[in-house]
């Protein structure tokens, strides 16, 4: 059974259709995620103070710069209903919910393409006069990251960069300024999105404002609880450093017609029955015919693990 943002729930299928790091958790972290059963009875600190103050000292801002929220996406719909735009332009194809959650309260969204024989590399010359642009970096599904912004920065426009994935990209980019609201999950590269936890930072003003909606108790004690120990493991980081960049180059050298890859996932185009082919093979990727401009020849999928990982490039060196 398939989830909607992806996910197959059976055994039958390797699962390369969810952008999670596989890297194992360091045992302290387990031992402390055992101990959780005591946290179920109490309620989560509502405002998630310490939490935010943790932030705040690794980001350099102030805590009341940052909102945490019960995964990105909930921070997506808090933002659309807080924000004073009445046009936004969404770079596409990218994550569905981004469109969802502002049509829901009444914007006007406007597509901007991401053309194709570019790599969907976005391009800032000749965009729409937009209130609001996002763009998220790395896009999801394409894989590809925009280290250049100052096109779409100097406009007289709030920007929102989605980096939900932005900790597997080799030396990002720190993009600031009073117009820039950045929006990261936590669940990615942590492997936690059962738990759910994300976090947006913007200015005083609009964080007020987003805090102002959003309900009490929005985020659940245990992974309040887990994630500044998993944040503050270097083992975790170096370990998980070191199998992307083996498993990163592996694909590259073995199938250079893959798009992306800056993040921890790949996309590429083949016949519509490659979905049918690979499943019988024993894989589950990624359609991609529901994110706007692409259609039932377009994948995504994950970098999974090293056994896993050279399972399929086997296979897709075979029908690619």
């Amino acid at each position: 059974m398939m989830n909607k943002h992806g996910g197959y729930r059976g055994d039958d299928l390797i699962d390369f259709s969810v952008n999670l790091n596989p890297t194992p958790k360091p045992r302290e972290w387990l031992s402390r995620f055992y101990d959780t059963d005591r946290l179920i009875t109490d309620y989560p600190e509502n405002d998630q103070a310490s939490f935010r103050t943790f932030l705040a000292r690794r980001l350099n801002c102030s805590p009341a710069e940052l909102i945490i929220g019960n995964g990105a996406t909930e921070l997506i719909y808090l933002l659309a209903q807080s924000l004073h735009v009445t046009t936004v332009g969404i770079f596409e194809p990218t994550y569905s919910e981004y469109r969802r959650a502002f049509e829901a309260f009444g914007k006007r969204v406007v597509s901007i393409p991401l053309p194709p024989d570019t790599g969907f590399s976005p391009s800032f010359l000749d965009i729409p006069p937009c209130d609001l642009y996002i763009l998220c970096n790395p896009n999801n599904p394409t894989g590809t990251y925009v280290r250049d912004l100052s096109g779409l920065i100097e406009r007289q426009a709030w920007i929102l960069i989605d980096e939900s994935f932005v900790d597997f990209v080799e030396r990002p980019l720190d993009f600031t300024g009073d117009n820039i609201i950045r929006l990261r999950s936590l669940t990615k590269y942590y492997g936690l999105a059962g738990l759910r936890i994300g976090y947006l930072q913007a200015t005083r003003r609009l964080i007020d404002r987003m805090r102002r909606y959003q309900p009490p108790w929005s985020v659940n004690a245990i992974v309040l609880e887990l994630i500044e120990p998993l944040m503050d493991s270097v083992d975790f980081r170096q370990r998980t450093r070191r199998w992307l960049s083996q498993e990163r180059d592996r694909y590259r050298t073995a199938l250079p017609r893959l798009i992306g890859g800056e993040a921890n996932f790949f996309f590429f185009q083949a016949e519509a029955a490659t979905f049918d082919v690979l499943k019988d093979r024993g894989f589950f990727l990624r359609r991609c015919e529901d994110y706007v401009g692409l259609g039932p020849d377009c994948y995504r999928f994950c970098i999974h693990t090293p056994t896993n990982n050279q399972s399929l490039i086997k296979v897709l060196k075979e029908i690619l």
